[in-house]
């Protein structure tokens, strides 16, 4: 398997092109001082340069010597939320004058 590289001008037009054509675009952000992932808009919303340093009953975000984009290990919300969400409307059903509608 070989590998690709995009170099950042294009990473960060990459999100809104996906977002505009209909991709709920998820990845890490910054919220409180955690690193989480979220839905993004753009790259801007990235922990770039940011890391976050795990122990024995201790999580904390600190900055990097880079401006790396992926420099972290693992927050403490997972994708599941994302890909099985809790909650998932299968079927609605109305009631009209001529009858149910499905």
């Amino acid at each position: 398997m070989s590998g690709r590289v995009i170099d950042t001008e294009r990473f960060d037009s990459l999100i809104p092109l996906l977002a505009s054509l209909g991709y709920m675009v998820v990845a890490p952000t910054m919220h409180e001082g955690v690193i989480v992932y979220d839905t993004i808009s753009d790259a801007s919303e990235l922990p770039i340069g940011w890391t976050d340093e795990h122990g024995p009953g201790t999580y904390r975000t600190r900055r990097r010597d880079d401006n790396a984009y992926f420099g972290y290990v693992v927050g403490p919300r997972t994708l599941r939320a994302f890909l099985t969400p809790p909650q998932q409307t299968l079927l609605t059903i109305t009631h009209a004058e001529t009858g149910l509608a499905f």
